[in-house]
């Protein structure tokens, strides 16, 4: 896994304020591989797959996800990262985080 975004109490080089999180954006540039992308809430991770040349779309902080035995707490984001379905070929990936 790649480290994308991190959502903490400061901006910097790969972070974000969280409480200032208007919605996060992330394209899979690839045309052949699925861009496997990890949201962690500090206790759990959702995972999603964007298809190749398709956009993913995270307009809140905070994720919530039911299991097979329990459901997760809806919490903040806390990290993003993602890793190519292929486990020879890198994609390319364009993101687009808008903050207030």
């Amino acid at each position: 896994w790649t480290d994308i975004l991190a959502l903490t109490t400061v901006d910097g080089q790969g972070q974000v304020v969280k409480t200032d999180y208007k919605y996060f954006r992330i394209t899979n540039l690839d045309t052949v591989n699925t861009l496997n992308l990890r949201v962690y809430n500090g206790a759990d991770y959702v995972v999603f797959e964007v298809s190749p040349a398709s956009s993913l779309l995270l307009m809140d902080a905070g994720i919530d996800a039911t299991t097979v035995s329990s459901a997760v707490t809806f919490a903040d984001i806390q990290a993003i990262a993602g890793q190519s379905s292929s486990a020879t070929e890198a994609i390319d990936v364009e993101f687009v985080m808008v903050t207030a």
